[in-house]
């Protein structure tokens, strides 16, 4: 079992109530940035969900268990993503409605997306990107990256690399670390897929770097995985072999995978 993984399970072992469990959670992944970011995710959903059901002191709850987990992660990496977006939820209250809409939406999209329902998932992204955007929350770039997904699905790789280009350099600006690090993933699978191996490489070798960075060993792992696949395709088998190795030592047993982009490759 990974550290993540026997964290998880002392947390749960720990609490005795439902309500209690995401404060005991939240403690776990102190020192797991890849899940802290992926629990601070859910609880932006969990936000969305208590705002569009009219449960005041449940949003108060969420948000103020992000605001901990954005904390955490700052002082941890440095990444900002979640950190901007609560305090953008805090400064634009007139706006929360429309930004609990967005994430919600975005919350709709992710799981038309999961269950191969893509075609539909589209408007809801778009939906998504319009309330954060218009709301003030940089998380329409994750939105955003999601649409580059589908693009990437529908072989449109022109209209994906432009959009992941846009979000690493905005990202890279925002010290949105792991939002820049997929979009490399990303736009790595995408050169792959416009005959650009070596251009692969590179984007693969930019989010290796930052997950390193980030200490995030599962996408880590995952981005190796890609950029051996493809030095193995090229004949590398020395660089490939060296990739593969950073794969298996950052392997976790337990591991949330990423569906968007595990349907892409």
């Amino acid at each position: 079992m990974t550290q993540w993984g026997r964290q998880r399970a002392i947390a749960a072992a720990a609490s005795n109530s439902s309500q209690a469990r995401p404060d005991v959670l939240i403690d776990a992944t102190s020192r797991c940035p890849q899940e802290a970011r992926e629990l601070g995710e859910d609880l932006l959903s969990q936000w969305a969900k208590a705002v569009t059901g009219d449960q005041a002191g449940a949003a108060a709850q969420a948000l103020a268990r992000a605001d901990r987990v954005a904390r955490l992660l700052v002082s941890h990496n440095g990444d900002r993503l979640l950190r901007d977006s609560v305090d953008a939820i805090r400064s634009h209250s007139v706006r929360r409605r429309d930004l609990a809409k967005g994430y919600a939406a975005f919350e709709a999209g992710r799981a038309l997306y999961n269950s191969d329902k893509r075609h539909l998932a589209i408007d809801e992204y778009v939906r998504a990107r319009t309330f954060l955007r218009n709301g003030g929350s940089p998380y329409w770039l994750a939105v955003e990256q999601s649409i580059a997904t589908l693009h990437t699905h529908k072989r449109e790789l022109r209209d994906a690399s432009r959009i992941l280009e846009n979000v690493g350099a905005q990202a890279e600006a925002r010290g949105y670390l792991a939002l820049r690090a997929r979009s490399a993933w990303l736009y790595g699978i995408v050169k792959l897929q416009m005959a650009d191996p070596a251009g692969a490489l590179d984007q693969y070798q930019r989010a290796t770097t930052l997950y390193e960075q980030l200490g995030e060993p599962g996408n880590l792992s995952n981005v190796s995985n890609a950029a051996a696949d493809t030095q193995r395709v090229l004949g590398d088998f020395q660089r490939g072999w060296s990739s593969l190795s950073v794969t298996l030592a950052n392997l976790p047993g337990d591991q949330r995978s990423d569906p968007t982009i595990s349907g892409v490759l």
